[in-house]
C-alpha cells in the first residue's frame, strides 16, 4: 500500500492531512485526534489528547467507571484496535493517548484499522483524563465519564 492510498483514506472519513516538507510523512486530523503517517519506518500513530488535571501517584478507574487499571485498559485498547502499541504519554499537563500501527505498507488491513479508530475518536469525542487526588484514570465521551467497557466499544464501532 502506497502513503498516498493511506492518506486519501483518512481524508475519507474527514480528516484534513498536510504533508510535511521535507519528509515522508503526512500529519492528519480531525477534531481533536491527530494522525502521523510515516512511510519510512512504516508506521501510523493515533493521538487522542486528554489531560492530567495535578500531580497523582495512582491510574486507575474507580469501581465506578470499571475498576481496572491503566495497563489492563491499555491491552484491552491494544488488542480490540488491533494496534501494535498503546500507551499514555504525559509531556506536562496533558495525558495523551498514543495508539501505533507499524507495517501498514505490507498489511493494509493495519491502514484501514488506525483510520477506523481514528475516526471513532473524533466522531465520536473519545478522550481520557488522570483526575482526583488519587489519580483516578477516567475514560470519556464528549465531556461525559463513561464506564471502560462503553468507552472501547465506542471505539471499535
Amino acid at each position: 500500500m502506497e502513503l498516498r492510498e493511506v492518506v486519501n483514506m483518512f481524508k475519507s472519513v474527514g480528516a484534513v492531512c498536510r504533508k510535511v516538507r521535507g519528509l515522508h510523512q503526512y500529519v492528519c486530523r480531525k477534531g481533536h485526534v491527530t494522525a502521523k503517517i510515516d512511510s519510512v519506518i512504516d508506521a501510523i500513530e493515533i493521538e487522542s489528547p486528554g489531560e492530567l488535571r495535578t500531580e497523582y501517584l495512582r491510574t486507575e478507574l474507580s469501581s465506578v467507571y470499571g475498576g481496572i487499571s491503566e495497563e489492563e485498559l491499555l491491552e484491552h485498547v491494544r488488542e480490540l484496535a488491533k494496534a501494535d502499541r498503546v500507551y499514555i504519554e504525559i509531556p506536562t499537563y496533558e495525558a495523551n493517548l498514543r495508539i501505533e500501527y507499524r507495517g501498514w505498507r505490507e498489511n493494509p488491513e493495519k491502514a484501514r484499522k488506525a483510520v477506523e479508530i481514528f475516526k471513532n475518536l473524533a466522531d465520536k469525542e473519545l478522550w481520557l483524563a488522570i483526575t482526583n487526588m488519587e489519580g483516578e484514570l477516567r475514560v470519556y465521551k464528549g465531556e461525559k465519564p463513561v464506564h471502560y467497557e462503553e468507552w472501547l466499544k465506542e471505539l471499535l464501532e
